[in-house]
């Protein structure tokens, strides 16, 4: 990675130099970040970060206030939302409460695929077999 270059298009793009030389010397470790940009132009960026070295990729726009839309949308409480797609009742609770926070990762993933695609969720908990009760026969 080219540390200079790599700091000066982040700070071209309206981040803080001393943010640009933190995330910069988490990547020279071999750890990954996650930065908001202020100025993202999108693929300009990230073609000029893979140019430097650095794998770059933009994260889904994914976040608790659609997440929150789909759910009232489906005209289901957080509670039947829940256990409808076999998430714990605190863990949708809490994503909604970041109503605008973008999320990464598998998290970004699974609350996109919840937006796009709730009725597909809740086909997959409801055939999914650890996703009900625990029963046992009283033999």
């Amino acid at each position: 990675m080219q540390t200079v270059p790599f700091a000066r298009a982040l700070v071209r793009r309206g981040v803080k130099a001393s943010v640009a030389r933190a995330v910069a010397e988490r990547l020279l470790t071999g750890r990954s970040a996650h930065l908001e940009i202020p100025r993202y132009d999108g693929a300009p960026l990230i073609q000029e970060l893979r140019n430097l070295g650095v794998g770059a990729k933009r994260p889904l726009p994914a976040s608790g206030r659609k997440l929150a839309r789909t759910r009232k949308g489906l005209n289901l409480s957080q509670e039947q939302f829940a256990n409808s797609v076999g998430l714990e009742v605190r863990t949708l609770q809490n994503w909604e409460q970041k109503r605008d926070e973008v999320f990464d990762g598998p998290t970004a993933l699974l609350i996109k695929i919840l937006e796009l695609y709730p009725e597909v969720a809740q086909q997959v908990a409801a055939d999914d077999p650890s996703s009900g009760p625990d029963v046992q026969s009283a033999a």
